[in-house]
């Protein structure tokens, strides 16, 4: 009888759900055929709403896909796609927890660092030009804890590294597609693809991870397999022409092979030798064949316009980092206010001089230290280098296990991953909007995952 009861009841839920999909497949024609296609295109999506809200691992799944794809989905407040996904991630771990009845949730050392990052800029809200402007800056920072804290607790070490291999694999892809439009056009063509302009930047994330594979799995088939996916990351990366994007896999290559070799002498895994020799002879033969061919034409010729300040988009950027220093100087403590940096010329009409500024209509300083200077001074800025100081200093640790053999791989990775995050933020406009501002959350968590692991485990 009890089997029965459970059939009925099985086929009764099975029913009921074809029926109300039907029932939402057809209103949507009714609503297309009558013009109302957006809310033709809600209820079409509500199901796959349903079932993203319902699997926290489904949702995060689909969200690190999202920070590949630029897409704009709401101009005013401004949405992109992957702001949705982390909303629909928030949503599907609150109904987890709510409805597993769970009463304990997990914070990794990380977070204070958050908590002091949100009170630095509740504070020099207070001192702001309009404190209205900072509310946006605050949602950011408060969604990166959420990704963090939500990721930490809902995954263990390895799901949690499961996570990073995607990562790294979905820009392999995308750099096929970006590398046959850059060579069609004989290198010389920006090309970023469906990531749009954070390509780059996510590249610089998900090159030092592809390495670490490459040179520390034991297993000669898959690291081979991570070796020509991080040569097509780099042949993606050279498709963009990015002259910053490009000179941080540089370093951070280089403190990976150098610290690679020494703890490979040290562990006696002469394998690890051999794959670094490799690496250096393969480097400088594709160098040379890029250079022979002529597809590196476009990116040298950008570098050398590095010297001329006075032209070019070198000059724009320093007229960028001049108003972000005017702003600080003016403002040390507090700076203009978070959120403010786009209206800087109204509080400062001086800068109206610059002749620069006729062309730029930037809402940061494209230098995350600078912006923050201007933005939210000493105060700010010491929160966030603290932030990111935090992460890079647990992924070295991570990295510095003597007995985490086996895991070498991801945690020389991940340590490369954390020393793009925190050296870009000296040049680059950083992690803290976009696209990036969720793919730095996704290695922030990752790495403390691991980090709590290991000390759990030992």
């Amino acid at each position: 009888m009890t089997g029965n009861t459970v059939q009925i009841k099985s086929r009764l839920v099975e029913n009921t759900t074809a029926v109300f999909l039907v029932f939402l497949v057809v209103g949507s024609l009714m609503l297309l055929l009558t013009d109302y296609h957006a809310i033709a295109a809600l209820i079409l999506a509500l199901p796959a709403v349903l079932l993203l809200v319902s699997s926290t691992r489904f949702a995060a799944y689909l969200f690190v896909f999202s920070i590949y794809i630029a897409m704009s989905v709401n101009q005013n407040p401004p949405l992109i796609l992957s702001d949705v996904m982390a909303l629909i991630l928030m949503a599907s771990f609150a109904v987890d927890f709510l409805l597993k009845g769970k009463t304990e949730l997990s914070f990794p050392s990380i977070s204070g660092y958050y908590v002091a990052f949100i009170l630095a800029i509740v504070a020099v809200s207070v001192f702001s030009y309009n404190y209205l402007y900072s509310i946006t800056s605050l949602l950011r920072i408060g969604v990166q804890f959420a990704i963090v804290i939500i990721l930490f607790n809902a995954f263990n070490a390895r799901e949690a590294e499961r996570l990073i291999k995607i990562f790294f694999w979905i820009p392999v892809f995308q750099s096929v597609y970006n590398m046959f439009h850059f060579f069609g056009s004989g290198g010389y063509d920006r090309t970023f693809g469906f990531a749009g302009a954070y390509f780059d930047d996510l590249c610089m994330l998900a090159w030092p991870i592809g390495l670490a594979y490459f040179i520390w799995l034991k297993s000669r088939r898959s690291a081979y397999t991570y070796g020509i996916g991080t040569m097509l990351v780099l042949l993606g990366l050279l498709a963009t022409q990015s002259r910053a994007a490009l000179f941080t896999p540089i370093w951070v290559s280089i403190i990976i092979i150098i610290y690679s070799g020494h703890k490979a002498k040290k562990l006696g895994m002469d394998f690890v030798l051999r794959r670094l020799k490799f690496l250096i002879l393969t480097g400088i033969f594709l160098g040379i064949v890029l250079t022979a061919f002529g597809y590196l034409a476009g990116t040298i010729a950008r570098f050398r316009e590095l010297p001329e300040i006075y032209s070019g988009t070198v000059w724009l950027r320093m007229s960028l980092w001049r108003t972000g220093l005017h702003a600080f100087l003016e403002n040390p403590l507090t700076g203009v206010g978070p959120g403010t940096f786009r209206y800087v010329e109204a509080i400062y009409p001086v800068l109206h001089f610059d002749p620069a500024r006729l062309y730029l209509n930037q809402p940061s300083a494209h230098n995350l230290v600078l912006h923050y200077l201007a933005e939210t001074g000493l105060i700010g800025t010491i929160a966030l280098l603290a932030l990111f100081l935090k992460n890079l200093l647990s992924s070295i640790k991570l990295a510095r296990f003597p007995d985490y053999k086996a895991q070498s791989a991801i945690s020389i990775g991940l340590m490369g991953a954390g020393l793009a995050i925190f050296g870009s933020i000296f040049y680059m406009d950083g992690w803290m909007w976009g696209q990036n501002a969720h793919a730095a959350p996704l290695v922030i968590a990752v790495t403390a995952k691991l980090v709590c692991d290991k000390y759990i485990s030992s």
